[in-house]
């Protein structure tokens, strides 16, 4: 899919919608008190001396290329067709599906059909409901240019058809010649899906007769009520994470505002088209994550000194308090939630260059459940070495699904996916197998 599949720490540049804002404390600011976690962080072979190896968490290797996604029962793969033209043709790509309790690998013939033979460029699974990105058309309602590629939103049900949520012809009022020909950074859950429209303008002087419009709109389809809404006129917020009915994104500051500005995080919701201000933080990363009650996001610390010595924040949608969830040395990035839970990837510094042994620093996941903030119940869940220096970690597409995590490790010519049980014990969180 157009999204990448190896996770990384990345600061977000405003043409890729990923903001850049400097700060002076840790969590100060609106939106309600800070409640600490105790920092501090044992030793590696402390913190994995008694962790289960990762092969007991093994559930099945993909090709290398795969775009993997992950329900709570099933890991569902697709392998995108590969050199491609623009106009195609589109040849059949079989969506293969994974089932945890059987064990047998099926053709998702639902999937297949509604992706295949398409320009897929983005897709997303969540639950029963599919999201995509399809370019196989060519733009309709401007005169004089059908060679300009139509990008359109799809999404659907399992057992109902698809809808189209988004086309370029549906440009936005007082955009007269403007339309959308290009939507990307496609996410959803079940009750929304959400993108960005990247807008451009007839321009006969220039050789495509077109050119790219600065800016541009994030939308989202609400499921309940089947409407389509424009949350932002102009693209200058990043999205953050996507929890409920509402859509997280975090505005840049004015860089003379103060001598360390803070980005702004927002809050749209969807069924009340309203925008509210959760509170500010400091040098904001993405990905972030939420649900219902939750927001989770990557933040860097003033005095770090680059972008792997990063913090991990969150904020209670329901009491209205910011919180932090661990201060540990290197990197917290990456973190799902779901309900109680929050497990992230955790990056040691120095991880890119091999220890004086030889040997290769390593990368954990870790998580706490949130009842427990405060108690320095922060659990080391499980670890993976890294292998060389361009990896920014072993561990990609982080999922939790309730109780369920699940993540994808690539290597060996191959994507393979895992799959584990958080369980919570007094002591903290462990994991184990979903399979015998």
């Amino acid at each position: 899919m157009g999204r990448s599949h190896r996770l990384s720490i990345v600061v977000v540049a405003m043409a890729l919608l990923v903001l850049v804002a400097g700060g002076t404390g840790l969590l100060t600011g609106c939106g309600g008190s800070d409640t600490p976690v105790a920092s501090g962080t044992p030793s590696a072979g402390a913190m994995t001396a008694a962790l289960r190896p990762m092969a007991d968490f093994k559930l099945v290797a993909t090709p290398l290329e795969s775009e993997v996604e992950f329900t709570g029962d099933r890991v569902v793969w697709r392998v995108p067709p590969q050199d491609v033209g623009p106009r195609g043709p589109w040849p059949d790509v079989e969506v293969s599906s994974f089932d945890i309790a059987g064990g047998a690998t099926t053709t998702d013939e639902w999937l297949t059909g509604l992706l295949s033979r398409r320009a897929v460029t983005e897709w997303v699974l969540a639950g029963d409901r599919v999201a995509w990105i399809d370019i196989s058309e060519t733009v309709g309602g401007v005169d004089g240019y059908d060679d300009l590629f139509d990008t359109s939103v799809y999404t659907a049900t399992r057992g109902r058809p698809a809808r189209e949520v988004s086309s370029p012809a549906w440009s936005a009022p007082g955009d007269s010649g403007r339309f959308e020909p290009a939507a990307w950074g496609l996410a959803c859950n079940e009750m929304l899906v959400t993108w960005f429209g990247r807008r451009s303008e007839l321009a006969p002087e220039t050789p495509k007769g077109v050119k790219e419009v600065e800016g541009g709109y994030l939308w989202a389809w609400d499921a309940t009520d089947g409407g389509r809404h424009r949350l932002a006129d102009q693209v200058d917020e990043a999205r953050l994470a996507v929890g409920g009915r509402r859509v997280f994104t975090a505005a840049p500051p004015s860089p003379a505002s103060s001598s360390y500005p803070k980005s702004t995080i927002h809050a749209w919701d969807a069924g009340t088209d309203t925008r509210s201000t959760i509170r500010q933080d400091d040098l904001v990363h993405s990905p972030a994550a939420a649900d219902e009650k939750t927001l989770v996001w990557t933040v860097m610390p003033p005095m770090a000194t680059d972008f792997v010595d990063v913090d991990l924040a969150g904020y209670d949608l329901d009491g209205g308090k910011a919180f932090t969830l661990s201060r540990a040395p290197g990197g917290q990035s990456n973190p799902a939630v779901d309900g109680d839970l929050v497990v992230w990837v955790d990056t040691p510094l120095g991880s890119n260059s091999p220890l004086p042994d030889g040997s290769w620093p390593l990368s954990t996941l870790r998580g706490i459940q949130l009842s427990r903030l405060g108690t320095n119940a922060e659990s080391t869940l499980v670890a993976d070495p890294f292998t060389d220096e361009s990896e920014d970690s072993p561990f990609n597409d982080v999922t939790l699904i309730g109780d369920r995590l699940f993540w994808t490790i690539m290597r060996d010519d191959a994507c393979t996916a895992y799959g584990a049980r958080v369980v919570v014990g007094a002591d903290g969180l462990t994991l184990e197998p979903l399979r015998d």
